[in-house]
């Protein structure tokens, strides 16, 4: 997991950028980048003089190849939580799933959602606030398993919807602050 470690501030330095998760980076300097952090998890990504979706495309990859943040034994759960009607209910109820997670895997998602939070405050600048990037990452996040393309057409809606709720509740999830 030492990547992960690594383009957290380089994300944050572009957090104005069009599209940093929904253009992909070119694919010459997402191979680059990923040879130098096999090579060496602490390379000054700087100096490589590379786009910032490049970055976002390489994490998104990792993410594709580990295993999910959100383990699949309780993406069920989450998803049974994010759906109780009552609002601070169905947050404890997510969060009380949230804490189940494994340290790392828990330390991870904060940094990343915190980062997701961080880049919906600045939507004016690139249109994407938190239910176009819920909609966008929610299959890096949970890369849940449908058995038919009838279930996922059915099922795609809520986990937008949890994602979603844990960058607008960020803090709440993640910080110890009240729901908002």
């Amino acid at each position: 997991m030492t990547f992960v470690n690594v383009p957290w501030e380089e994300l944050d330095r572009g957090i104005n950028a069009e599209g940093i998760y929904r253009i992909p980076g070119n694919k010459q300097q997402v191979e680059i980048l990923q040879v130098k952090l096999q090579e060496d998890p602490n390379v000054d990504i700087r100096s490589l003089d590379i786009q910032v979706n490049t970055v976002a495309t390489v994490l998104k990859s990792f993410f594709k190849d580990t295993e999910p943040l959100i383990p699949p034994n309780l993406q069920e759960e989450l998803l049974e939580a994010a759906e109780i009607p009552e609002k601070s209910t169905r947050l404890l109820g997510i969060r009380g799933v949230l804490r189940k997670i494994s340290p790392v895997n828990y330390e991870v998602l904060k940094y990343f959602i915190t980062h997701l939070n961080e880049l919906s405050q600045h939507k004016d600048k690139h249109s994407m606030d938190s239910r176009n990037l819920a909609l966008c990452l929610w299959p890096t996040i949970l890369r849940m398993d449908f058995s038919s393309y009838d279930k996922m057409a059915q099922s795609t809606k809520i986990p937008g919807e949890v994602i979603q709720t844990l960058i607008d509740q960020c803090g709440f999830f993640f910080h110890g602050e009240p729901e908002c």
